[in-house]
């Protein structure tokens, strides 16, 4: 009786440990399977973002895009009423827009951007566009947000930056050039306009010169009008002498 109670325990023992193994491997695989799912559901979202930024896209902006440093301070050189602000921290791009509706209110756009090298341009899609009311010193400016999760890119072309919002295209007839590029434009214009200078100067003194000649052939020939008049007194008075 004794062997049968040991024998039946130790199979009771052994059925236990298998049936744990068994429940062990189940959530193994459950696991894995999770594991697998959350890859593939990651893979395919990596697929999606190449399909949509593929070689096939047209890119906007010019080939100096894929070396140019876009970091730095822009000023709107078309209306002269908007600036923008790229910042870098790795791979990601940081862009502050600001608009000035009107002396007191100014609407401004944050986003993070990636270089797109297919679409030659800074692509974001977390834009935030704020609007502010400008208030006196004792207040405080009033801030309204407008809409989160804009979409839309910077690009280069030609030397200048251009902004396209997809979504208000408030982009459309803004042109930003930078800081340093304007004062060394301002600069050679500046040194053009020394030139020019010059030449009004000699140009001024041409003048000067006419003017000082035409005064002395007036003088001259107010004299000999004098002088004429003169000898026609004198022959006057002489025959009348006579």
């Amino acid at each position: 009786m004794n062997r049968r109670r040991k024998t039946s325990r130790v199979g009771l023992i052994i059925t236990l440990i298998g049936i744990v193994a068994v429940a062990v491997i189940a959530v193994i695989l459950i696991i894995n399977f999770k594991k697998g799912k959350t890859g593939n559901d990651a893979t395919s979202k990596t697929r999606q973002l190449e399909q949509e930024f593929d070689s096939d896209v047209i890119p906007y902006g010019d080939d100096e895009s894929d070396t140019y440093d876009f970091t730095g301070d822009y000023f709107d050189t078309a209306t002269q009423k908007g600036t923008m602000t790229i910042g870098k921290d790795g791979t990601a791009y940081t862009i502050s827009i600001t608009y000035a509706e009107s002396e007191d209110a100014v609407s401004m756009w944050k986003m993070t951007a990636a270089y797109d090298k297919y679409r030659k341009a800074l692509v974001y899609r977390d834009g935030i566009r704020s609007d502010y009311v400008m208030a006196s010193s004792e207040e405080e400016s009033e801030r309204n947000e407008v809409y989160t999760g804009g979409s839309g890119f910077v690009y280069l072309a030609s030397g200048s930056v251009y902004w396209v919002d997809d979504k208000e295209d408030m982009g459309a007839g803004l042109l930003f050039n930078k800081l340093g590029d304007i004062a060394n434009q301002d600069k050679g214009n500046s040194a053009s306009g020394s030139g020019d200078t010059g030449t009004t100067t000699e140009a001024e003194e041409t003048e000067e010169v006419t003017e000082e000649t035409s005064e002395e052939t007036s003088g001259e020939t107010t004299e000999t009008e004098n002088a004429g008049e003169a000898r026609g007194e004198t022959e006057g008075t002489e025959s009348a002498a006579e």
